[in-house]
């Protein structure tokens, strides 16, 4: 048989290896608050996009988050699909308490041609007040796309990191431990301080336990609340949690938007004295 052969099909296919491979498309370096983009970002094939981000700069100044828009065109320019991610923590970042160390996921499948990826970045003074408690000064934000050669059966988590380290005690939570505390002392009418959740969306399992709140077990609440840099610093979603007795844990699925979560605890009780623990698991990985 006379010619040469051609291998054809996904364009990261590679001949030596017969092994599919995520490509890097596109980087977006120094992102500073306000819109950015758009970053075209040429797709032949399907498969995946997956958008990693980290902050630059000294760890005390780059608490910097955005939105981003995923909108996907076909050949003929005309729109296909679009994602929305809502305030996406930069990797590296100091945020309510936490510091999100590994660079931070936002992903998707690829509909279309062509993806379209831009956002908004928030200022100084939305940190500050959506976490009062962190103190710390707006950075930049890198971003790098990849496309990958096949798609996710079930996207979730399209949001996902795989370190969040306590900034006090510089302890890392294990994989798919988004919130956590232990023996959190809250008097009558104290709430803790607002918390970063570890990045993550889709399913979740909150497990909510307390000793001290006997009278009325119900005072003693849990609040998870999600925000866009859009929408400002009113959330976009508000799950809240009670205990129905002390002592007894109360164990509940919860299902996260993608968008960056606050938690806190609060004892409304008048006149007692709260023990809590605490945690919440995502249930799946990227």
């Amino acid at each position: 048989m006379s010619g040469s052969f051609t291998l054809t099909g996904h364009p990261d296919w590679i001949p030596t290896q017969s092994l599919p491979v995520t490509v890097l498309a596109a980087v977006e370096t120094g992102l500073t608050p306000g819109a950015w983009g758009p970053i075209t970002v040429p797709c032949s094939s399907g498969g995946a996009y997956m958008i990693s981000l980290i902050g630059a700069g000294a760890i005390s100044n780059r608490a910097s988050v955005t939105d981003i828009t995923v909108e996907q065109f076909d050949l003929a320019g005309n729109s296909v699909a679009n994602d929305f991610f809502g305030a996406v923590p930069s990797g590296g970042s100091y945020i309510g308490d936490y510091i999100v160390s590994g660079p931070v996921i936002a992903r998707g499948n690829v509909y279309g041609a062509s993806l379209q990826i831009s956002g908004l970045m928030c200022t100084s003074a939305y940190l500050t007040d959506i976490f009062p408690n962190s103190g710390t000064n707006i950075g930049t934000i890198d971003i790098a796309v990849y496309i990958l050669p096949n798609g996710f059966t079930d996207p979730d988590p399209k949001l996902y990191v795989g370190q969040f380290v306590n900034y006090n005690t510089t302890y890392t939570l294990p994989p798919l431990t988004l919130a956590a505390q232990v023996g959190l002392s809250l008097t009558d009418g104290k709430s803790s301080d607002a918390i970063l959740v570890a990045p993550y969306s889709g399913a979740a399992v909150l497990t909510l336990q307390q000793t001290g709140v006997t009278t009325t077990p119900t005072n003693l609440r849990c609040f998870i609340y999600g925000y866009t840099v859009a929408s400002g610093t009113t959330e976009i979603e508000q799950l809240f949690f009670a205990t129905p007795t002390a002592v007894s844990p109360l164990v509940v699925p919860v299902n996260l938007s993608a968008c960056m979560h606050l938690i806190n605890w609060h004892n409304s009780d008048s006149s007692q004295t709260a023990s809590v623990n605490s945690t919440l698991v995502g249930a799946r990985g990227a």
